[in-house]
């Protein structure tokens, strides 16, 4: 007989294990894809210009014995280096050029080493930027001293230079109650005080560029010489005046007077013929055969 099968064994029910609850994990936000920066091309060392390179010495009018090959090498040999590039002799006075890395500022400050070699200096200043406006309508009654304080007082940032002086000579300002004068700026400042209105005496005054010309001046317009293109008077030149035509129509060329015109080039059938305008024996080429049915059903 088969015997009963014991009971399996009693097993106590699990207990959760009793310790630190953990942490819910959290997911961490992706970190950002970082490009590789781009390094800015070094820019490029502004060089020293040419007007930062130039003194000008003023000279009177003795006679200048040494030559410009003769004053440069006596000034280098003066201040112990080779300072001066170039020395040019215009107009009595001299314009001396420094090396490309020398700046005219540091050679200015040696004039008293080298100065006493130009015969008959009298000033010595750097090559900085110079406007000479016109004034217009000043008051004749008042002095050129009396003018210009007011101008320098009353204007901001205006420095004259030179002393004023007027446009017209003495005779032609007799009897006239107003007449223009010039002035002269020399600082960074002064193309800002072309074609400006200045104020002195109480009373606001126009400003205008002086154009300077001489005999030898060649006009853009009429390409005479002697005068100034925003002055010219004359015609236009022939080569760069505008053609006024009416709207649609071509303007004739210019041809003498004895040019007989080619004959007229027609075209009949693909076939290119040369014959007079007027020739009656010409005939129309005949019209396609579709053509000919499309304006038919038109009809």
């Amino acid at each position: 007989m088969p015997q009963p099968s014991s009971p399996p064994p009693f097993l106590p029910p699990l207990l959760p294990l009793k310790g630190k609850k953990k942490a819910p994990t959290t997911l961490k936000p992706t970190p950002a894809v970082k490009f590789p920066s781009r390094t800015n091309a070094p820019t490029a060392k502004k060089g020293i210009t040419m007007r930062e390179r130039r003194l000008i010495i003023k000279r009177n009018s003795s006679p200048l014995t040494p030559t410009a090959m003769g004053l440069r090498d006596a000034i280098n040999r003066a201040i112990s280096s080779t300072h001066v590039q170039t020395v040019s002799l215009t107009g009595g006075n001299i314009t001396i050029t420094t090396m490309e890395s020398i700046k005219a500022t540091l050679l200015n400050s040696k004039a008293s080493a080298f100065l006493h070699l130009i015969p008959g200096a009298t000033t010595i200043y750097l090559d900085t930027l110079t406007i000479q406006p016109l004034v217009h309508s000043l008051p004749t009654c008042h002095s050129l001293a009396m003018i210009a304080t007011e101008l320098t007082t009353f204007n901001l940032h205006l420095a004259l230079t030179q002393q004023t002086r007027w446009l017209a000579f003495n005779e032609s300002r007799t009897g006239k109650s107003a007449s223009s004068i010039i002035i002269t700026i020399t600082s960074p400042k002064a193309p800002l005080f072309v074609n400006k209105r200045l104020s002195a005496f109480s009373t606001i005054f126009r400003t205008e560029r002086w154009l300077r010309f001489n005999a030898f001046t060649q006009c853009s317009n009429c390409h005479h010489f002697g005068h100034h293109s925003n002055k010219c008077v004359g015609p236009l030149c022939a080569a760069v005046a505008p053609s006024y035509t009416q709207l649609g129509s071509t303007p004739a060329p210019h041809l003498p007077a004895d040019f007989e015109p080619p004959p007229v080039t027609t075209s009949l059938r693909g076939v290119s013929t040369a014959m007079a305008p007027t020739n009656p024996n010409l005939l129309p080429a005949p019209l396609a055969l579709s053509t000919t049915i499309h304006l038919m059903r038109r009809n």
